[in-house]
C-alpha cells in the first residue's frame, strides 16, 4: 500500500510512502518517504492512485500550477524529477483515474486530461485539457472510470446548479450529449451522493431529495447515457 501526505514548513511538499502486508515500511523506501518532485515552492491537495503496475501516480497543486507524478513500485520517479505540468493554472484536484494502460486522466472542475504511461499528453487531447462544461472552479466534481478505458465526470453547473455528466473515451471524444453533457439532476436542492462506475460504460447514482420530506432515489444510467430506470428509483 501506498499513502501520500504534505509535509508542512515554509514551502510545504508533497512526499509518499509504501507499506508493506506487515504495516512496516517497503524495502528500501525511507523512513520519511519520497518526495514526488523537486522543484520548490507550496505543494498541496495530492491525490494518489494506482498506476496498475505495482506503482502509482500522484497529482498535486503547486502555487503555480496543477502536476503529477508517477512513482515506480521502488519509488523511482518515473515522469523526471520535477514531475510533469497537468495545467497552468491554480486548481485542486476532483478525480484522478488510471485509464487501464498505466496512464491517468486528471479532473479538476469540469476539465479532465489524459496523460499516458510516459506522462505525455494522449494525442488528440488539448494542452488546456479538455473541457467539459460550464462549471465552478474548483467546485464539486466526481470521476469514474468508465471500465473500457474511458472515464466519466459529473459536475456542477455555474448557471442552472444541475449536476451533469459526461462520458469521454481515450481519444478525448465526449459521448453523451456533446459537449453539454447529460442532466442527473435538475434541482438545485438535491443532495448528490456522487457516481459509481457499472464497469461496462454506465454509472450508477443515488440523491437526496428535498421535498416535504426527505426522499432517497437511485438511478443507474447506460453506456449510452439514457436513465435505465426511468425518473428513477424511489428508495
Amino acid at each position: 500500500d501506498f499513502d501520500v501526505w504534505v509535509l508542512g514548513g515554509a514551502y510545504p511538499e508533497v512526499f509518499v510512502q509504501r507499506f508493506a502486508a506487515s504495516g512496516d515500511v517497503a524495502r528500501g523506501w525511507p523512513a520519511g518517504g519520497r518526495k514526488v518532485c523537486d522543484i520548490a515552492g507550496f505543494q498541496s491537495n495530492p491525490v494518489l492512485v494506482s498506476d496498475g503496475d505495482g506503482g502509482v501516480i500522484v497529482a498535486w497543486t503547486t502555487d503555480t500550477a496543477l502536476r503529477a507524478q508517477r512513482m515506480a513500485p521502488d519509488g523511482t520517479l518515473l515522469w523526471g524529477a520535477a514531475g510533469v505540468e497537468v495545467a497552468d493554472s491554480i486548481a485542486t484536484v476532483r478525480g484522478l483515474i488510471t485509464d487501464g494502460a498505466h496512464g491517468v486522466y486528471v479532473t479538476w472542475s469540469a476539465i479532465v486530461q489524459h496523460l499516458d504511461s510516459d506522462g505525455g499528453r494522449h494525442a488528440g487531447w488539448p494542452a488546456g485539457g479538455l473541457v467539459l462544461g460550464n462549471a465552478r472552479a474548483d467546485y464539486e466534481g466526481w470521476s469514474v472510470p468508465d471500465g473500457e478505458g474511458g472515464v466519466i465526470v459529473a459536475f456542477r453547473d455555474r448557471d442552472s446548479e444541475n449536476i451533469l455528466s459526461q462520458r469521454v473515451d481515450p481519444s478525448g471524444a465526449m459521448l453523451w450529449n456533446a459537449p453539454t453533457g447529460i442532466v442527473l439532476t435538475d434541482l438545485p436542492s438535491d443532495r448528490f451522493s456522487g457516481i459509481a462506475s457499472d464497469l461496462a460504460g454506465g454509472i450508477m447514482t443515488a440523491w437526496v431529495f428535498e421535498g416535504s420530506d426527505y426522499e432517497i432515489y437511485f438511478q443507474h444510467y447506460g453506456a449510452d447515457g439514457a436513465p435505465q430506470l426511468g425518473a428513477g428509483v424511489n428508495l
